[in-house]
């Protein structure tokens, strides 16, 4: 599923004049999104937009402002660096059961599409979301990053507490008002069972063996 915006002016033709304005040196992004966009990022959203990393994972919490963080970056990409293709996808749960099952296998699909136009672009590739179980891509990438890191990903993780636009108090009201698991999702970055899941996720992946022979009927 994408999300996509147009405009009337040529992308090619803004994108040059934003760098022949500046002499062909692009601005820090930070100070940038500040003077142009209004836009005042905290300690780590700066953090995440002068990131050199190629490619990321971040794991957030809820109305941290990942949205906002991804579209400066696409803003700011599409304006000083000329030709370049950007590609923001994200996942909606407004279908039914069945339609977002579907969709989610979609997109695990096209994210492993998505991997070789970065061959030859030199691209990055940023995954930015909130914890949904323990299932799909997002999970498994995350997972597979902590257990063996890659000095070609980086992956960053912001709970709610350490967002300075959530009132502390506000997070203590909540807990109180939700479940444990509900709120370790939604505000600590855990990925907790999948909601409906009838064994956990570790007692399944114990009962995987590749050292079995397929059934031959």
């Amino acid at each position: 599923m994408y999300r996509r915006t147009t405009t009337s002016t040529s992308p090619t033709r803004t994108r040059r004049n934003y760098a022949d304005l500046n002499n062909g040196i692009k601005p820090d992004i930070v100070e940038w999104a500040i003077s142009k966009l209004g836009f005042i990022p905290d300690n780590i959203q700066a953090q995440i937009l002068r990131a050199k990393d190629k490619n990321g994972i971040l794991n957030c919490t809820r109305q941290w402002g990942n949205s906002t963080i991804a579209a400066a970056m696409a803003v700011y990409m599409c304006l000083f660096d000329p030709e370049i293709l950007i590609l923001i996808i994200s996942t909606t749960e407004k279908q039914s059961g069945e339609l977002v099952r579907k969709a989610r296998q979609f997109l695990h699909k096209l994210n492993l599409a998505l991997r070789p136009c970065l061959a030859v672009s030199g691209g990055k590739a940023w995954m930015l979301s909130t914890p949904n179980g323990k299932r799909g891509f997002f999970f498994e990438r995350w997972q597979s990053l902590i257990v063996e890191p890659d000095e070609d990903w980086a992956a960053v993780s912001v709970t709610a507490e350490q967002c300075p636009r959530i009132p502390a108090g506000w997070l203590v009201k909540e807990r109180s008002k939700v479940s444990a698991n509900w709120f370790a999702q939604e505000f600590l970055c855990v990925f907790t069972e999948s909601q409906g899941a009838v064994f956990p996720h570790a007692a399944i992946q114990a009962a995987l063996s590749k050292d079995c022979e397929p059934l031959r009927l």
